[in-house]
């Protein structure tokens, strides 16, 4: 089978469905950890690349906290909501919708679905270990929550219907983009990108798809899920998980939303080399 796949059909993620509703592709089921540790392996490689970068170069467009990190950070985000937006339009192309795909346990529409939450589990652990060689207790405690909540998503083998969520990821880019210094113009763009892009993705979009899940849930029975939603579990377990993320996300939000207030006010010094601040910068 594998050598007659085309490359299309490889990105489309087709294949024959098994007794189990996934479909027989040799990247499905448990090849999951495959992915995993070719992530894990490419992000020190990024990290490697990295290190070359002049820390000249990083001071002159003032580029803030864990340099290290920076780099990776940016490009794991890029290709995690790149990914993510093509496993949506994949979605939204499909005969059958989410949630009901989810809840009928069919194969994922894309190889894409597939090994997004593989890779941002390789970066995880990525980001572990960098925490661990430099006692970055901060780094250590995110990257030991997040590895182990996407370990027990694989899994359960649900990463490839919670393969759009981190399209969230697209409003981080400009977080982090926030920490260069891209002159005072450039800097308001990727400043007003960030709050927009972080409305939109994380307080509107993602709690949209959340309560039309819990709604399919509420309005299916229990007996018409497929095995993959191993009865209430895989509900249970959103209700849990959407409470805390979204519930993050909104304090988040409320916080930038204060802290434009004080801009507006003169509270709070207006960003303007890259970094957002509380009045001037005491270490120059």
């Amino acid at each position: 089978l594998w050598p007659k796949l085309s490359r299309l059909h490889l990105l489309s993620g087709g294949g024959r469905t098994g007794a189990s509703g996934r479909a027989e592709v040799p990247w499905r089921g448990p090849m999951w950890y495959v992915a995993t540790a070719l992530s894990c392996v490419a992000w020190f490689g990024v990290g490697a690349v990295a290190e070359r970068i002049p820390r000249a170069l990083l001071k002159r467009h003032k580029v803030a906290r864990n340099e290290d990190l920076f780099l990776p950070n940016l490009v794991h985000h890029a290709i995690s909501s790149g990914l993510a937006a093509f496993a949506w339009a994949m979605d939204e192309m499909a005969d059958v919708p989410e949630p009901r795909r989810s809840f009928e346990c069919l194969p994922s529409n894309s190889l894409a679905a597939d090994v997004i939450i593989p890779i941002q589990l390789g970066y995880s652990l990525h980001e572990l270990a960098w925490g661990l060689l430099r006692k970055q207790q901060a780094i250590i405690f995110h990257a030991c929550m997040i590895t182990t909540i996407l370990a027990l998503v694989c899994i359960s083998g649900s990463h490839p219907h919670v393969a759009r969520l981190p399209i969230m990821n697209l409003s981080t880019i400009f977080l982090i983009l926030r920490s260069v210094d891209l002159g005072a113009v450039v800097n308001r763009c990727v400043d007003l990108a960030f709050v927009f892009s972080f409305f939109m993705l994380r307080i509107v979009l993602c709690p949209l798809w959340w309560c039309k899940f819990l709604s399919y849930a509420y309005s299916t029975e229990v007996r018409m899920w497929g095995p993959c939603m191993y009865g209430y579990y895989i509900v249970i377990l959103s209700i849990v998980g959407g409470l805390l993320v979204h519930g993050l996300n909104a304090y988040w939000f409320v916080m930038i939303v204060r802290k434009m207030a004080r801009m507006l006010i003169g509270r709070e010094e207006i960003r303007e080399d890259g970094v957002g601040v509380n009045g001037p910068d005491k270490t120059k």
